[in-house]
């Protein structure tokens, strides 16, 4: 036997760290090692056991039960192949596309924004609009968990933007800032045709001059007119109450709404009449505890102003309010689900 010194010994090779990105499963090894276990797994994973010649002769095999019910003792010829899988599973809550709108009274500050990735760590969300970001300038910023754009003219005053999640950093055709009051978000979903143009807004309150309210409605206008050939989203906090549906608004506005309309009501449904834009809010029956989105600093008065809408209604299974958002805010998140397959509309409007 050979012995060696201890300071003789072939030094052993550094140990390296392998990330894979579809598991999220860390490794350590050399390559080598690395390269070795990946081709062990594949070759294991991809042995035939009817051609396997590695198994003894004098294993008995054991016959797996049929998958649906056969007299006992037989084997199911005809065994189904259409199954539900795991995989299957996620495809089918892959269809739907989450679309939100929140103002959150401010999203200035490093720690406003952490406040809310936190808080929406455990909802359902694809595309988040913002009101009332508060962010001076115009941006993007790519982070781990979101692409975030804002658009802002005043230092601490009001502002818009968006929250998009990085799977669809690649359909992703453009933004716009129009005003410190209007962003745009256009998208291309592969099932569509149609680009998608979602237009995030922040209308002046009832407060707010008359020339105010008319420039911002001026705009929009221009916006809605220059794509209205594509599939539009219309969302935000309008400072609006539609309330109940009135004669002759049956094709644009759904029948539950809720309360009184207000003065920037009556001008934001004749904008929708105008555009054949359909508030979601008002076509999907719910509770009254779930349609407010705004509560007065008093706790006193609740009333809905913070409106999805768009020109493609029958595009959509369901819009509600999130309720158990903890953020600092006085206005609760609307939330649209949009039905990514086009085939399925397809079939269900024919």
């Amino acid at each position: 036997m050979r012995l060696m010194h201890p300071d003789a010994l072939p030094a052993r090779p550094a140990r390296k760290r392998f990330i894979s990105i579809r598991s999220g499963i860390t490794s350590y090894g050399t390559d080598i090692e690395g390269l070795a276990a990946k081709k062990q797994i594949k070759a294991f994973s991809n042995r035939n056991p009817s051609t396997d010649t590695t198994r003894s002769k004098n294993v008995t095999s054991i016959n797996q039960p049929p998958s649906r019910l056969v007299t006992v003792g037989e084997v199911d010829q005809n065994p189904p192949t259409n199954l539900p899988t795991k995989s299957n599973t996620k495809k089918r809550k892959q269809d739907i596309l989450y679309i939100c709108t929140l103002n959150t009274r401010t999203l200035r500050t490093s720690e406003s924004l952490l406040e809310l990735e936190i808080a929406t760590k455990n909802i359902k969300w694809d595309i988040l609009g913002i009101s009332e970001m508060r962010r001076l300038g115009e941006g993007i910023e790519e982070r781990s968990n979101f692409i975030m754009y804002y658009k802002g003219e005043i230092a601490g005053q009001r502002g818009v933007g968006f929250l998009v999640k990085p799977r669809l950093k690649n359909q992703i055709i453009g933004f716009e800032g129009i005003t410190d009051r209007l962003a745009v978000l256009h998208i291309k979903l592969p099932k569509y045709p149609k680009t998608w143009t979602i237009i995030q807004v922040y209308s002046p309150t009832e407060q707010a001059t008359k020339t105010d309210i008319d420039i911002f409605y001026y705009k929009l206008s221009e916006v809605v007119e220059t794509y209205s050939e594509n599939n539009i989203v219309l969302m935000g906090d309008f400072n609006a109450q539609i309330g109940v549906q009135l004669p002759g608004e049956e094709y644009v506005i759904g029948k539950y709404g809720k309360g009184k309309r207000s003065k920037n009501g009556e001008k934001l449904v004749e904008f929708l009449l105008e555009n054949n834009l359909t508030p979601l809010n008002t076509i999907f029956r719910k509770k009254p505890k779930n349609k407010w989105t705004w509560i007065s600093p008093d706790g006193n008065t609740r009333n809905e102003i913070d409106y999805i809408i768009t020109n493609k209604a029958r595009s959509f299974k369901d819009t509600n309010i999130i309720q158990n958002l903890n953020f600092n805010t006085n206005h609760r998140m609307v939330r649209s689900c949009l039905n990514e397959n086009v085939t399925k509309i397809l079939d269900q409007n024919s």
